[in-house]
């Protein structure tokens, strides 16, 4: 379902909302679909309840899910934003990875050519720098 990563830079309610958001682009997670309930999603990733209902609030002011009064949240009609989510979550991704490789002390031509590599249209990265 979803995941916390403890080692992470990235703040435990953003990466909740991150992998809302890429279930949803990704289709796993349809539209009209009622997600778990801010208590129960809490008590499965073990975080409190005010941060599961800052992603619900957030997601709900950005239009990608809609709370109904008494039976909770809901992924809004999402499908003429599906492109736009998935290159959101391109963007996001991407800015994450980066920054992990420059972290690393990694070359930025490394970094591109390990995903041009990974992307299949590239030979093999260069290790000199």
């Amino acid at each position: 379902m979803y995941e916390i990563d403890t080692r992470s830079a990235l703040p435990v309610y953003a990466q909740i909302k991150r992998q809302i958001r890429l279930r949803i682009a990704m289709g796993d997670l349809a539209t009209d679909e009622r997600l778990p309930s801010i208590r129960e999603l809490a008590s499965v990733l073990r975080v409190n309840p005010n941060t599961i209902a800052k992603v619900y609030g957030q997601l709900e002011n950005e239009g990608v899910l809609e709370s109904r009064r008494g039976s909770g949240f809901f992924v809004a009609a999402a499908a003429d934003r599906l492109q736009e989510e998935r290159y959101d979550l391109l963007e996001s991704i991407t800015a994450d990875y980066v920054a992990r490789a420059i972290g690393l002390g990694v070359d930025p031509g490394l970094v591109v050519s390990t995903v041009s590599r990974a992307l299949g249209k590239g030979g093999e990265p260069d290790c000199s720098g």
